[in-house]
């Protein structure tokens, strides 16, 4: 007589998807390929920042008091676009440090990615001023984005001046706040082809998404926002938005003595 065996089976999660939050994070099944490695990525970014926050608890390290932030009061917007959300939370999240007695330093990693994003929104929204541009920007916005700046000059510095191609030629106004006069007419060229949501996600390294893509294809400001030799280029950004840098021989130049003073290699861009 023929037994009837029982067979079981173990159904368990795929290691691969140990940091997926949610369903957009599951890149199994996915065809695009484009949009797999993007999910990839986003999971491999937030696997290194878990392994780094392990390792910094248990590295003792010596920590001290070096700075009180200021209060300031928190903003508040109504309904507005996603990207505008997504600020007003992350500027909440740094708000909320004016509540403790002090910043300890050295930061945690998932806390100095997002100063530095930081860093590059109050350096947009300084070029902005500068250009007194600050009231085309969208009212929800304009309240969520309440940011100190950087101290700026009086009068508009060369390199934010308009090139004739800006004067002369309709173009949307975040072209106007680069602060390289080569790359705004880069931009000026190409903006048509140019997904502007994309670019701004890029531009603040992720600041708008809960994971930090600053190395992927961000850019850092380290100086005066509306010169070139304080923005810092990323690898991933000159390789997604090469096109943009086209002749800007003073950002890629800047972009190499910040990452020498780290002993960084220099990035290579054809310019």
């Amino acid at each position: 007589m023929n037994t009837m065996q029982k067979l079981s089976y173990k159904v368990e999660p795929m290691n691969q998807l140990t940091e997926a939050k949610k369903d957009e994070d599951d890149w199994t099944g996915t065809t695009d390929a484009n949009e797999r490695r993007k999910r990839q990525n986003r999971l491999n970014i937030r696997a290194f920042r878990r392994r780094k926050a392990l390792e910094a608890k248990s590295t003792p390290k010596d920590q001290f008091v070096i700075w009180k932030p200021q209060p300031r009061p928190n903003t508040s917007a109504q309904n507005s676009t996603s990207i505008a959300k997504a600020l007003k939370q992350q500027l909440a999240n740094i708000n909320q440090a004016s509540e403790v007695p002090g910043l300890i330093f050295p930061l945690p990693l998932d806390h100095l990615l997002t100063l530095i994003q930081y860093n590059v929104l109050r350096a947009c929204m300084t070029n902005l001023s500068i250009l007194n541009l600050l009231h085309t920007t969208p009212t929800d916005c304009r309240n969520t984005l309440s940011a100190p700046m950087f101290p700026a000059p009086s009068t508009i510095p060369p390199s934010l001046s308009p090139t004739p191609l800006q004067l002369s030629t309709s173009h949307p106004q975040w072209i106007d706040i680069l602060p390289c006069p080569k790359m705004r007419n880069n931009a000026m060229l190409t903006f048509h082809e140019i997904d502007e949501d994309d670019l701004c996600r890029d531009l603040c390294g992720g600041l708008f998404e809960d994971c930090n893509d600053l190395d992927e294809k961000g850019i850092l400001v380290w100086n005066d926002p509306w010169h070139p030799s304080g923005w810092e280029i990323t690898e991933g950004f000159a390789r997604k938005w090469g096109f943009l840098l086209k002749g800007c021989h003073e950002i890629v130049e800047a972009s190499n003595r910040w990452r020498g003073l780290r002993n960084e290699d220099r990035l290579i861009i054809e310019v």
